[in-house]
């Protein structure tokens, strides 16, 4: 179940809301709480449209640009979003890819208009609200964002597909509480793509109307973003080189729940199949907070190959590398798993980095003796 809490100024915690208290919104309400206060997407957000018409007469709820001339084309859903959005937000990113910057600057004059924005084009709006110069080439990047109560399954695999691939389509679910003082309390969270937004706490102000936003597992989702980074930076060259390429670089990915959040690198071990190294963060029935970095195959491996596999992770279960580092065996059949498991009461960035690059390199040239059997 998730809950919202209110932190005020001494540091203590109220609970707002559960599930037992949320409420719907209409779409029209949303649209406005989102207009009003566009950092609940993205921070560094500039809307250039509302309402905005297609060729077709088809209409798009919200049109954004951010500080490197990306355009951001935003479709709401209340209740669960439907598989047709996918194609329908598709449709409009590949217009705006389409139009000239001419049509964008229109859409935006229109716009500035419209709502009595002080900007006379787009390059006074970047120098105003950016604080430099427009980019050289605006609309260049167009990037899909959905917004919804809830997300089914299946879509979820769908968008994740789409954004493996290539396509900067973004997934939010979003909550709203009925609070105290006729007060809203609003909570967002990005379930597919990469959460744009920078957030230090767990409590995020909104400007302009009566709401709290509160990012379900933002900090998580920070802590894993910034190892991401750090392992990047330290191991590229060393993944990069190996026999086997990368399918992608550290990288972080939520799953629909919320329940647990990771940071992963993957290789392509053949046509077939995938291995994954992970650092996950989780908690376990007891609401117990653990740390797990291990390494897994998607898919089942041949007898022969897994036989092989398999008397390298004795190897490394059978050895004491660090009086806190012990590997189990995980494996399912003919699907090898090693993982090693630490509990922690308080997160901090100098643990999550430190323990994962301790694993990591121990784990190195096992690794690298797996890829030399594909």
């Amino acid at each position: 179940m998730k809950k919202l809490f209110e932190v005020n100024d001494n540091k203590n915690v109220e609970l707002i809301g559960d599930n037992e208290n949320k409420v719907d919104i209409s779409e029209e309400k949303l649209e406005e709480l989102l207009f009003n206060n566009p950092q609940l997407i993205s921070d560094n957000l500039l809307y250039i449209g509302r309402q905005v018409y297609t060729e077709t007469n088809k209409r798009l709820d919200l049109v954004a640009v951010d500080e490197s001339g990306a355009i951001h084309i935003i479709e709401l859903k209340r209740g669960e979003a439907p598989r047709e959005i996918i194609a329908q937000v598709l449709d409009y990113t590949s217009w705006f890819h389409k139009i000239s910057e001419r049509q964008i600057e229109d859409i935006a004059k229109k716009h500035f208009e419209k709502y009595n924005v002080n900007f006379r084009s787009l390059s006074d709006a970047f120098q105003t609200h950016f604080k430099h110069l427009a980019p050289r080439r605006i609309g260049e990047e167009v990037k899909p964002i959905l917004i919804a109560d809830d997300f089914p399954p299946d879509m979820i695999n769908s968008t994740n597909y789409l954004y493996d691939r290539g396509v900067p389509i973004r997934c939010l679910e979003f909550d709203y509480f009925n609070g105290k003082n006729k007060n809203g309390y609003f909570q967002i969270e990005c379930i597919v793509g990469e959460d744009d937004n920078t957030i230090s706490s767990d409590i995020k102000d909104v400007k302009k109307t009566n709401y709290i936003v509160s990012n379900d597992k933002a900090v998580h989702r920070i802590f894993l973003s910034n190892l991401s980074n750090e392992l990047n930076k330290r191991y590229s060259q060393w993944y990069n080189n190996l026999k086997c390429p990368i399918q992608n670089e550290f990288k972080i990915y939520q799953d629909r729940p919320g329940d647990w959040s990771t940071s992963h690198l993957d290789w392509h071990i053949d046509d077939r199949n995938i291995l994954c190294l992970e650092i996950a963060l989780w908690k376990s029935e007891n609401n117990e907070k653990w740390l797990s970095v291990f390494f897994w195959f998607r898919k089942k491996l041949e007898k022969n190959t897994y036989e092989k596999v398999m008397q390298i992770v004795n190897e490394i279960i059978s050895t004491k590398f660090d009086d806190k580092i012990a590997f189990e065996d995980d494996s399912h059949v003919n699907q090898p798993n090693i993982r090693t498991d630490i509990k922690y009461e308080t997160l901090d960035q100098e643990f999550l980095n430190s323990y994962s690059i301790k694993c990591i390199d121990i784990l190195k040239p096992y690794l690298e003796r797996i890829m030399d059997l594909s």
